[in-house]
């Protein structure tokens, strides 16, 4: 097999399986081109997970990969230890001994960490303080004071030691004592040694001050709150809080990944030094507002481009356990990211992004003025309908971080524990007017599509694609009740009667698709077993 490549180009495109067999008995004849077997050889085996690719890597320990550069490769490499692979990136790094990827300090490190996470502690001792006197001897040492403490506490963990000691004995600035702690948890968090991670980030947490959670009580307005000019109007009525609790506090200049304000964007002499977010909250009976404005004397050029502005990555959860959603806005576009931690559910309904057209979708306005910028943004009470805030003093989740601080007091993203607390204390009257819009609302939607043609109850109920015994028995009793609970429904409806249909209708006209399943689950059990 002269030239090899011409062919295993044709088979990497129409047979993988082909091109690797190839590939293989091409690297394995030592008379070949060793530029050519130590390309093929990692580019084919260097990830495979199979006896072949142990027998490769083996075949690889024999070639000089010095001064091999691959950028597609190293990014694989990179992801088989960040998804915890740990053997086969041990297995990699001893199979490329002379490629210089692993022989960066991090990389070494990740290396030696994986040492330990095989059973293999024993040997990083001597091997970390290999590598530090080999760099030590270069003409310009790159491994410097804090690297040195790492490999250090590498060597601590593999001898089942606290690291605490190790960073202490450094006699670190408080800054990098936080961040060899941080260190410390997740490497046992790699590990599942779960008790002493929370012990590494127990002292993590100690170094900040308590800071009080945030409580923003929601006011309700019986009329419809329903855009910025509307907001304008009633905003002297709510209170005024910021965002202005300082993101890791005194140690402020520890990394995070919040790629939010202006860490991302060019500062000119247009972006007001003096810029503040304030953040107000309230509701209504189409739902919760948020709104977040920046009191900027720059406001408009913000608005043509010419400064940066100050965007958010916000969290909302309808309760302390409950799922939650994040958002990020910039000050021109607003909300243009959504992102979830559940699917839609019997419990928990996501509020649509991408869908406007949605009842559950969220709505957002953007404005421009001269002296500020908002961003206003309408939360549905669709969406959470199994968990309206009826009870007084119901505590909701709510934080934004913007330009480096935050509002409820987290020190990081996606901290749920940490969030401010939006408080509700509605009355009767305005529980009642909420669940009277969504009655009337799914009322429609209950007329219009829940018992048509194409409706699952006769899709159910056809002989071909459905279940007519389990129709019979169980939905059309349902599609009965829930047709009387409609019947009920009129515009002079007194609160009593409309709390009544809201929770024998509406929350079932909504969740119809979820109570069917379980309805059908409940069948099939007592059908198929000896389930009562």
């Amino acid at each position: 097999m002269h030239d090899p490549y011409p062919r295993l180009r044709w088979y990497c495109e129409h047979d993988r399986a082909k091109a690797a067999d190839d590939a293989f008995a091409y690297v394995s004849d030592g008379q070949n081109p060793a530029n050519s077997r130590r390309d093929l050889l990692i580019r084919y085996f260097g990830l495979e997970k199979s006896e072949r690719g142990d027998r490769a890597r083996e075949i690889a320990r024999g070639l000089d990969y010095a001064g091999f550069v691959d950028g597609r490769l190293f990014g694989e490499l990179s992801n088989v230890y960040r998804f915890g692979d740990w053997a086969l990136f041990a297995k990699l790094a001893e199979a490329f001994p002379s490629l210089g990827w692993f022989q960066d300090q991090a990389r070494y490190r990740g290396y030696l960490f994986s040492l330990v996470a095989t059973g293999r502690g024993g040997e990083v001792a001597k091997k970390a303080d290999e590598f530090l006197a080999k760099d030590a001897a270069k003409a310009k040492p790159a491994v410097g004071p804090f690297d040195r403490v790492r490999f250090e506490m590498l060597k601590a963990l593999a001898a089942g030691k606290d690291m605490v000691p190790v960073a202490k004995a450094a006699n670190l600035g408080v800054k990098e004592y936080a961040q060899a702690l941080q260190i410390a948890a997740q490497w046992c968090l790699n590990l599942q040694r779960n008790e002493e991670c929370e012990r590494y980030a127990s002292a993590y947490r100690a170094l900040f001050k308590e800071l009080p959670p945030r409580r923003y009580g929601v006011k309700f307005f019986d009329r419809p709150v329903n855009s910025i000019a509307a907001w304008r109007g009633i905003a002297d009525s709510l209170e005024k809080t910021y965002v202005d609790v300082k993101m890791c506090g005194e140690l402020d200049s520890l990394e995070t990944d919040v790629a939010t304000g202006r860490a991302t964007i060019e500062k000119t002499a247009l972006d007001s030094k003096d810029a503040k977010m304030e953040v107000s909250s309230f509701c209504d009976v189409e739902g919760v507002k948020v709104v977040m404005r920046v009191v900027d004397a720059n406001a408009r050029a913000v608005e043509q481009g010419f400064a940066g502005g100050i965007g958010t990555e916000c969290y909302f959860a309808p309760g302390a356990d409950a799922p939650y959603i994040c958002f990020c806005s910039t000050p021109k576009e607003g909300v243009g990211f959504v992102f979830y931690t559940a699917y839609s559910s019997a419990y928990a309904q996501r509020v649509e992004f991408d869908d406007a057209k949605s009842p559950y979708a969220l709505r957002q306005e953007t404005e421009f003025a001269d002296g500020d910028y908002a961003l206003m943004i309408t939360l549905p009470w669709r969406a959470f309908y199994q968990k309206l805030p009826a009870a007084a003093g119901t505590e909701w989740r709510f934080e934004c971080l913007a330009d480096g601080c935050s509002w409820g007091g987290s020190q990081g993203i996606h901290e749920s524990s940490s969030w401010g607390r939006l408080v509700f204390n509605l009355k009767p009257a305005e529980i009642a007017a909420i669940r009277r819009r969504l009655v009337y609302d799914t009322y429609k939607t209950w007329n219009r599509t829940g018992h048509g043609r194409l409706s699952a109850f006769d899709r159910w109920g056809d002989s071909v694609v459905g279940d007519p015994e389990f129709s019979d028995a169980v939905l059309k009793p349902l599609e009965s009740a829930l047709k009387a609970e409609a019947a009920k429904v009129t515009a002079t409806m007194s609160d009593d009667e409309v709390n009544e249909v809201y929770e024998k209708g509406a929350k079932v006209w909504i969740g119809l698709d979820h109570e069917i399943d379980a309805l059908r689950q409940a069948w099939l059990l007592k059908k198929f077993t000896d389930a009562k």
